[in-house]
This record gives C-alpha cells, sequence and structure tokens, in this order.
C-alpha cells in the first residue's frame, strides 16, 4: 500500500535504543518497522555508546531503504525536569517570555543551562497552570549529534511519557476519543529495569511526571520489616515474590504522591479513576491485580493500539513499542499535546513544496484583493455613509462600557483594600513546628532566619527537590523556591537552601532570629 508519510521515533532509555518506523496510508497508519537494540552502556557521553548507536541507526536506515519525512526523538522522563505551577493567564507568546526568568525559581537550573517547553493544563480567571518541563542542553545535544552522525535530520524532540499519553489519546483510551469510558483522572506506571515513571493525567492531558529508580522507591514511608533469616536459611526468591515487593514500592509511592497533593492529609477516595501499567505481560498483570485489590482503583495493561496497524497481519506490537510508537505518530498525526526540545534555529522550516503551494495562494489573493479594490472605490462613499452611521449608533454604548469601567476600578480598589487587611499573627513557634513536621525524616535544618514574612531555612536532604511540594503543601507558605543552588559531595545527603513567603503575608510576633 501506498505510504504518503513516513516517519521514525527514536527512543534512547538506558541500555536500550528503540527504532520504531510508521507510515500514513489511506487505511490509517501502519507499522512498517521497528527494532530493538541492546547498547553497551547506559551512558550517553561515552565513546563505546556513541559508536554503536550510530552504527545502529545507520544499518536500521540501509536495511530498510528508509526515506523518511520526519525524524522524532525521544528524552526518556529522567531527564526531563518537571515542574506545576501557576502563572497569570496571559498570552503564550508572553508566557515563553516569563518563564525565561521564571525557571531559576522553581527548578534548580538556570535558563542558559536547558531548553525550556511547556503546555498549559488549566485555565480560569486571571491565572493558569502549565506544566513546566527541561531538559539539560548539553544532555540535548549530546543525542542530536548521534542523529547527525547518522545522517538523520531531527524534526522534533518528545519525551516518551508525553508521546505514550497522546499515543493513548489517539487510541481513544483517555481524552475525548471515548467519551463513554474515559476516565476524568489517570495514572501511567511504566515499570523499567531500574527505574518505575509516573506520569498523572487529568482530562487527557499530562499535568505531571516522575520518575524514580525501583531502589528509592517508598523511601519516604519506611516499608514493613521483613523477618531475619540466617545465611544458610536465605530462601529463593520467586519472580511472583519479586513483583509482590515492587508492588509494595508503587504503592507506596502513589500513597506518598497522593498525600503529598492533598497537603499531607489522608484522603479516602481514590485519587485517580483507573491506572495504565506499561510492562511485561506477567508482571503487570499482577500489578493490576494488587493496585485494584489495594487501593480499589481500576488498573490495565493498555494492549489495544487499533490505530496502528501491523505491516503484516500476525505480527503482534509489544507493549515496549508504545513509547516509539507515541514518537513516530507525532511526525505524521496532529498531537493534542506537543512538546519540543528541538533548539528553535534546528526547527525544520516550510518545506519546498509547500513554498510553492504557499506562493500560488499568494498570488490568488492578490488577483482577488485587486478585483475587491475596483469594488470598494465604486461604493467608497456608500460604505463611509453607513459607517458614519454605525458610530452614531455605538455611542450610546460606549457611554454605557466608559459607566461600567468605573464602576469595576472602584470594586477593584475596595478588593485590594480588603486583601490589605492582615490576617492574624504567627509565631515563630508555629512557623518551626509546620517545617518539622512538614520536612521527612532524612532532613535537618542547619539554619532558619525569619524577618517580617519571609522566611529562609537551609540544611541537607537526601532529596532535596522533593521538599518544595512538601512545603507548598502547607497553609502557612507560599511562593516557595529555591534561594540558591543545591549541592552535594559524595558520601553526603544534598545542601539545600530554600526562600518561601507566609501566606497572607502575615506578620511574625518574634524577632529576628
Amino acid at each position: 500500500m501506498l505510504n504518503f508519510q513516513q516517519s521514525l521515533g527514536i527512543e534512547f532509555r538506558g541500555h536500550k535504543l528503540r527504532l520504531v518506523h510508521l507510515g500514513k496510508t489511506i487505511g490509517g497508519f501502519k507499522l512498517l518497522n521497528y527494532q530493538q537494540i541492546t547498547l553497551p552502556t547506559d551512558d550517553v557521553s561515552n565513546e563505546e555508546y556513541q559508536q554503536a548507536a550510530v552504527a545502529q541507526l545507520k544499518e536500521f536506515i540501509e536495511r530498510h531503504k528508509l526515506k523518511l519525512n520526519e525524524v522524532v526523538l525521544g528524552l526518556p522522563p529522567g531527564e526531563v525536569a518537571s515542574r506545576l505551577i501557576s502563572l497569570p493567564a496571559v498570552e503564550r507568546e508572553d508566557l515563553a517570555r516569563i518563564l525565561e526568568y521564571e525557571v531559576e525559581c522553581h527548578l534548580p537550573f538556570t535558563s542558559h543551562e536547558v531548553y525550556l517547553d511547556f503546555q498549559i493544563t488549566e485555565k480560569g480567571g486571571d491565572a493558569q497552570k502549565l506544566l513546566l518541563l527541561a531538559a539539560r542542553k548539553d544532555r540535548v545535544d549530546q543525542y542530536l549529534a548521534l542523529l547527525t552522525q547518522a545522517e538523520l535530520n531531527c524534526s522534533a524532540i518528545d519525551f516518551t511519557s508525553l508521546a505514550i499519553t497522546n499515543l493513548l489519546h489517539a487510541s481513544g483510551m483517555i481524552g475525548n476519543g471515548n467519551k463513554g469510558l474515559s476516565p476524568p483522572s489517570c495514572l501511567l506506571i511504566e515499570v523499567g529495569q531500574a527505574v518505575v515513571e509516573f506520569s498523572l493525567i487529568k482530562g487527557g492531558k499530562l499535568v505531571m511526571a516522575r520518575s524514580r529508580p525501583i531502589t528509592e522507591l517508598g523511601s519516604l514511608i519506611p516499608p514493613k520489616p521483613e523477618p531475619e533469616c540466617s545465611p544458610d536459611e536465605v530462601p529463593e526468591i520467586s519472580s511472583e515474590v519479586q513483583a509482590g515487593r515492587l508492588v509494595q514500592k508503587i504503592i507506596r509511592e502513589i500513597d506518598c504522591w497522593q498525600k503529598s497533593s492533598a497537603g499531607g492529609v489522608d484522603v479516602d477516595e481514590p485519587w485517580v479513576e483507573q491506572v495504565f501499567v506499561m510492562t511485561e505481560k506477567d508482571i503487570g498483570e499482577h500489578i493490576c491485580q494488587q493496585l485494584e485489590q489495594q487501593l480499589n482503583i481500576k488498573a490495565l495493561i493498555p494492549d489495544n493500539w487499533s490505530i496502528i496497524k501491523p505491516a503484516i497481519d500476525k505480527t503482534d506490537i509489544s507493549i515496549e513499542l508504545a513509547a516509539g510508537m507515541g514518537l513516530a505518530l507525532r511526525g505524521i498525526n496532529a498531537y493534542p499535546e506537543a512538546i519540543n526540545f528541538l533548539p528553535a534555529m534546528q526547527r525544520r522550516q516550510l518545506k519546498k513544496g509547500g513554498q510553492f503551494v504557499t506562493i500560488g495562494l499568494a498570488a490568488l489573493i492578490a488577483v482577488l484583493l485587486m478585483a475587491n479594490l475596483v469594488g470598494f472605490f465604486l461604493k467608497d462613499k456608500l460604505a463611509l455613509s453607513r459607517l458614519q452611521k454605525q458610530m452614531q449608533a455605538l455611542e450610546p454604548q460606549l457611554k454605557v462600557v466608559g459607566e461600567l469601567e468605573g464602576q469595576y476600578k472602584a470594586l477593584r480598589s475596595q478588593m485590594d483594600s480588603l486583601r490589605s487587611i492582615k490576617p492574624r499573627a504567627i509565631t515563630i513557634l508555629d512557623v518551626l513546628k509546620e517545617i518539622t513536621l512538614k520536612l521527612p525524616s532524612d532532613a535537618w535544618l542547619e539554619q532558619m532566619n525569619m524577618e517580617g514574612n519571609v522566611v529562609e531555612i537551609s540544611g541537607r536532604a537526601g532529596s532535596a527537590s522533593s521538599l518544595i511540594p512538601l512545603l507548598e503543601g502547607s497553609p502557612l507558605f507560599e511562593n516557595v523556591k529555591f534561594a540558591a543552588t543545591i549541592t552535594s559531595r559524595e558520601g553526603e545527603k544534598e545542601k539545600f537552601k530554600i526562600k518561601m513567603m507566609l501566606e497572607g503575608s502575615a506578620s511574625i510576633k518574634s524577632p529576628k532570629s
């Protein structure tokens, strides 16, 4: 069958390199070719890794004689920092400029160190929520260098969690594609050999992503102690037992995330309506069963990729190809949410064919404009008279608008006066108690300074980046951000310095300490 467009999804994840080649046909989308490759290391900066990756990319292109329209690269969530933030309701172009200055307040990077992009998750009134995403420039440039050596022109750089989200959306499992069955909110769990990726999806949109090594899962909530045994009595651990332990770690992580989003308060209702588990079928079925039993949340392994047909009917589409399919699908299908970390200077310009079409349309428009101008000159007096009458009719309405504007300013002034009234004073003991309750057991303070409504703390923690959402969940604090870059030495915990404001700008009774 004739393939009008072709796209290649390239996923780098640890030791794995996954390549998915899709074609767009009259009947929809076809999985034309795919390959999963094991690389010698998981470090893209390693020379052996680079040589192997470039060689495999070239071999895949030559073997299948590919002529590609689109090449989409996918970054794993572990290499993408994300943060859900609130900003004033301004135009998207203005948001991009604002974020260049806001990034240091929400992420431990400067705007010069990362490639930024965002997607708006919620709008309402004078504010909007958006998912801020950042990828380190040096890391992205290393991946782009591999594609350049393989003579591939990258058209977009996405990240795998969003690629899978859009694949689920295109397949009708979430969003508006299946209104009767689509959950309002769901959790996507990707279980790898060493890392578990968590992606929160609301209303068909990705609103938060988190990557956790399996060895660290549940570290914020101590696991139940296991019975001791002597070295001679160490039992052989079955795959079912290993899967069960992994499920318990995942459940503790979900519980911790749910409490964090609820401000540290226990919630009886399920956090999400459905969980999608991306892993091998045997382990995935066990995880789904345990999640349903212990959390009372519907869980399933998505395997109905009906939007994509295999080129050979007997070919089974593996769940491991989901991210690669989502990446390749982006190149030949309209995406509801598109993130692109590709530097602006390297983004593809309009194709020559598109330029010819544009030139032809412009010429046609010019001819139509000339024809219309003749008619405009002939009807000039009539149109001018009609406009004057319309302006006279609008004058009373403009007067009413002016009066409403004056009333609005008066009401706004009253609201500002009410907001300026300070709430009850909060003591230093209140602040210290709240910080002590919010900080995890592996974190401690070395210094705390307070002056007016500004609180500044410094100390050490096992994961300093996790402190921000914990403190933001407190009713006492707002505008929580890092006051300095997170630092750490080998064998020591991460050193942090955080600055925050008291909620409502309440004053402190005690002096500076």
